[in-house]
């Protein structure tokens, strides 16, 4: 890598050299080690020096093709870049019988990434991305046409799916290819012949193509909006809406249309005629493939977006919050099953492709997408509008509040969650003491749905707290919240608020409304520090041991599981068990 800066200050000196006497095997030899090193072709002018490689005499372009070709089936990204700009630089300087050489080299690489596996292709596609991306240089269109045009439209009707598949993907880098030298009607004649088989694709008999060919289809409408006549965008829209939207076989299909609408929608031309055709997807939010509702989820958020398009245009806010709840559901019911799978027998290593996403694509993901998608409409509020919003879900709808609420993690900073409990614990306490004061008993739905939501957005704050790099050997990491929020909170929370209400519910039955308002009052303080609640933990620990010799009235489950998860988060069930 020391030598590529030196060795590019007398790059005008390679061309000098006599490439035709036997002495220039050595240099070869050296040259092409240079090229074939991932060091060099990553190095300041590693693309340069390749691409001097590439033109220093037409009978050592093969040689270099040669070393290229190797290298790039076990070469990272950053490699497999150099490469593609070195070829690219090296075609755009060339001349002569150089050129044709490299005419040669590209036409090689477009075989490769059509008729060779998946893996291959890929990697030959990336040398070929800066041609591809420089391809409306009219010179450069010319040798496209002339490497595609034999090959390209004949391999999307083969036989084998893979080089379909190859093929179709191909579409949306290259399209379209239209020699410069065609009159004003061959070209509208040509472009209507290659959006015709652009159409074929959509009902190619392998789900792969189908996919491929879907994403082709969007990425082209969204470069080439004002290019295709409206009659085709129709027309594409339609199959997309039609057939790849309503694939029953093929999730993967389905989904791939909801990613490609979202990728149309980067056109701002395409919002009025868009605005008319994503309601008719309505049906995907609640697909039986999680991969296709987190698709269309992702495609709700690109909605939001939009300032021509609303959400409210394709689902209502009652279906979205009726999916979290779901998604939420599933989520934990997915949780259970794989923790006693993991008990019986170790989970399987998931791979990379089609499979890896699948499977990362769980109602666990959907619900944090679509926490993602309806937490703004909560928190880009003041305070107040969020203890008056959150009071209406919790009459209306408390399952998607809290389902909400549980997917927050990397949504929501803490503090804004932090600061919502607070307020929200102070407006229970609030309601349970005027309800006391006039002698009557406390909403106990309302309560208690208030104190679980504040349980939740601490539980969460817990978990997203910040742990210190550095503790004491031997020592236990105590969960708690950020150091920085903890002032706030207990200045909020204090003992002398709610200890009353515990020690008062203590004497009554269980099952009554006071019995039930501890209960919840002890899931809202469990994440909190039992050592600035001390009173508290002590009353937690004495009812606890009392429970254990069996003295005293006897607890209910609900109460003794309160009580039980409160002594295990603050570590006095020891105690109370001696």
């Amino acid at each position: 890598a020391g030598a590529a800066p030196r060795l590019h200050k007398v790059r005008h000196l390679v061309a000098e050299l006599d490439w035709e006497h036997d002495s220039i095997e050595s240099l070869k030899l050296q040259l092409m080690r240079c090229v074939a090193s991932p060091t060099v072709v990553r190095s300041t002018h590693g693309a340069d020096l390749v691409a001097l490689c590439f033109t220093a005499h037409p009978g050592f372009v093969a040689e270099v093709h040669g070393t290229v070709r190797n290298q790039v089936m076990y070469s990272r990204p950053g490699v497999m870049k150099g490469y593609a700009t070195a070829l690219f630089k090296a075609w755009k300087s060339a001349e002569g019988g150089t050129r044709i050489q490299l005419e040669v080299c590209v036409k090689d690489w477009v075989v490769l990434a059509i008729r060779t596996a998946r893996k291959s292709a890929d990697r030959a596609r990336a040398v070929l991305e800066e041609l591809h991306r420089h391809r409306h240089d009219e010179r450069l269109n010319e040798l496209l046409c002339l490497a595609y045009g034999p090959v390209l439209w004949r391999s999307l009707k083969v036989a084998n799916w893979q080089v379909r598949e190859n093929a179709t993907r191909l579409l949306q880098y290259t399209f379209p290819l239209i020699p410069n030298d065609l009159g004003v009607a061959e070209k509208e004649q040509e472009l209507n012949r290659q959006l015709r088989l652009l159409r074929e694709t959509l009902e190619d008999p392998a789900e792969p193509v189908r996919r491929v060919g879907i994403s082709a289809v969007c990425v082209i409408l969204k470069n080439y909006w004002n290019l295709i006549p409206p009659a085709e965008i129709a027309e594409l829209l339609s199959r997309l809406m039609n057939q790849g939207a309503k694939d029953k076989k093929a999730p993967m299909v389905r989904a791939a249309v909801a990613e490609g609408f979202r990728c149309v929608l980067q056109n701002p031309l395409s919002h009025p005629t868009m605005a008319a055709v994503l309601p008719q997807t309505a049906d995907l939010l609640n697909d039986r493939a999680p991969l296709v509702r987190a698709a269309f989820v992702n495609l709700l958020m690109a909605v939001s977006k939009c300032h021509t398009i609303s959400v409210g245009n394709l689902v209502s806010t009652e279906q979205l919050l009726l999916r979290l709840v779901s998604e939420h559901a599933e989520g934990h019911a997915e949780r259970l099953q794989r923790g006693l799978q993991a008990k019986r027998a170790p989970q399987p290593a998931v791979g990379d492709g089609d499979d890896a996403a699948e499977a990362r694509a769980t109602p666990d993901f959907v619900a944090k997408q679509l926490a993602r998608l309806i937490a703004p409409s909560l928190f880009d509020q003041d305070l107040v509008q969020q203890v008056a919003r959150c009071h209406y879900f919790m009459t209306n709808c408390p399952l998607a509040l809290l389902a909400l609420l549980a997917h927050l993690q990397d949504v929501v900073p803490v503090a804004d969650r932090v600061k919502l409990a607070a307020a929200l614990f102070r407006y229970g306490l609030r309601d349970a003491s005027i309800a006391a004061e006039a002698g009557s008993q406390p909403k106990p739905r309302l309560t208690a749905t208030l104190l679980r939501v504040v349980g939740v957005l601490l539980e969460g704050a817990v978990v997203d707290a910040p742990r210190p790099a550095k503790r004491r050997k031997g020592a236990a990491e105590a969960p708690g919240l950020p150091k920085e929020l903890e002032g706030f909170v207990y200045e909020h929370v204090r003992e002398e608020d709610f200890l009353h209400f515990l020690k008062a519910s203590h004497e009554e039955e269980s099952g009554t409304a006071a019995a039930r308002l501890r209960e919840d009052l002890l899931f809202a303080l469990s994440p909190l520090d039992p050592g600035r609640l001390g009173r508290t933990a002590a009353l937690v620990q004495h009812e606890l041991a009392l429970a254990c010799r069996g003295a005293g009235a006897s607890a209910s489950l609900p109460q003794l599981t309160a009580l039980m998860r409160a002594a295990v988060r603050w570590g006095r069930l020891d105690g109370a068990i001696e």
